[in-house]
Formats: structure tokens, sequence, C-alpha cells
């Protein structure tokens, strides 16, 4: 019984089409590049990350949302592995185009980065273009500068800035 309410209501969102606000989720996978000064010792500063989101347009010009990034590992000279994770909250400005079937967007926010012995304040700054390929599905290509600060001696304070390149791709539904 579930599986027919959940086709209906599959069916009547594809019925009414999305207008450009309420919520919307999307998921994404992409890469990093990250520079930590050589601080962390790194054989490679590229790490694979899958992202998650969740928001809402208020307008076709303006979003705001919830974004994680997470599965970044990168190894060490020393074997081992040093692993991070973001989530942020950000605001996007949206300018669509092609009646509104795409949009170019560009994003700012704050958040949290974590690691497996730190975590600290994140801050965010991003750019992408989206496209409609129906009413409530999009593909984005987003490319997000992350700059956080990390504690190397112990006394709690950020004294180390890194930053970190991400780019991904990812498939968002309007509800």
């Amino acid at each position: 019984m579930r599986g027919v309410f959940f086709l209906l209501f599959l069916f009547c969102m594809q019925l009414f089409g999305a207008e450009r606000s309420g919520p919307y989720l999307g998921i994404g996978y992409g890469n990093t590049l990250l520079n930590d000064k050589d601080y962390f010792g790194l054989k490679k500063k590229e790490s694979p990350l899958y992202a998650a989101y969740a928001g809402a347009y208020i307008n076709e010009n303006l979003s705001v949302e919830v974004e994680y990034a997470g599965g970044m590992e990168y190894e060490k000279i020393s074997s081992k592995k040093q692993q991070f994770a973001f989530l942020d909250i950000n605001t996007q400005a949206h300018y669509p185009f092609l009646n509104d079937e795409a949009d170019v967007f560009i994003k700012g926010g704050a958040g949290s980065v974590t690691t497996k012995n730190n975590s600290g304040v994140a801050f965010v700054f991003g750019a992408g273009v989206a496209y409609r390929f129906m009413k409530r599905y999009a593909f984005k290509v987003v490319y997000d500068y992350l700059y956080f600060g990390v504690d190397t001696n112990g006394d709690e304070v950020k004294d180390m800035n890194m930053q970190m390149d991400i780019v991904y791709g990812a498939l968002e539904v309007q509800f």
C-alpha cells in the first residue's frame, strides 16, 4: 500500500511542475585539492568526495542551503590517512536563463570542518551552473573554495590557515 502512495506522490510531483520556490535535495560526487602548506605531509593532495545538500528556493534568485561534504581521505607519507569533512550553511544568488532551464549561481557561507583530531570553523565561497532537464530535476556543476584554520600546537587557537578547492557534479530534485 505504501508503494501505491509513493507512486501517486511521484505522479503528482510531475503533474504540478516545479516553480523556482520551495525545498530541494541533492547528491553529488567530485574531487578536492587541499593546500595544507605541507603541514600534514601528504603524498597526494587530491581526494574524491561525496556531497549531500538540502535547501529551499526563496524565489528564482535566492536560495538557502545546508551542505555536507565528506569521504575526503588523503594518504600521508607515513602511510596513515588524514580525513576531512565539512558541514556548512550557505546563501546562493541565482541568475536563471534559457527560459528558466538553466542558471548560474554564486554562494557564500560558513560552517565547520572536522578532521580526525581537530574541528574548527570553515568559510565557503563558490559558484556553479545548473541545468534543469525536467521540471523537478537538475544537474549541477559546483566549485567551492573552503578556507579554514587548524590548531598546530594544541592550544585550541587555529594558527595555520588552509584552503581546499572542491569541484563536483550533483543531481538535484525540487519538491
